[in-house]
């Protein structure tokens, strides 16, 4: 059994610390390494190529009264998704624990 009209599982997931520098990833699957593109910027780069650049999901962080972004204006290819994070304030912020996760079709 799977979930959704293509009985699809997660492609991509991830759980990685932000505030650290290189990114540590905690656990994965799918999920080659991490580039910090700066102060609340990721790339989550992926072990396997999916099908086009339109797939779906979503991202999240522990910071309070912040936000973390899924496809965060980056561009997103078939190999990478961008995700982003901010404080309450609104100010880039590397968030101490934050995770994704991508669901579409693998190439």
């Amino acid at each position: 059994t799977g979930f959704g009209p293509k009985n699809q599982a997660p492609c991509v997931w991830c759980k990685w610390t932000g505030n650290v520098n290189p990114p540590s990833i905690q656990d994965s699957f799918s999920t080659s390494s991490i580039t910090d593109g700066g102060t609340g910027y990721f790339d989550i780069n992926f072990s396997n190529t999916m099908a086009n650049d339109d797939f779906s999901g979503s991202a999240g962080g522990d910071t309070w009264g912040g936000s973390t972004t899924f496809d965060d204006g980056g561009g997103n290819s078939t190999t990478k998704l961008d995700v982003g994070g901010w404080n309450a304030s609104g100010a880039r912020q590397d968030q101490a624990q934050m995770c994704c996760v991508v669901v579409g079709d693998l190439a």
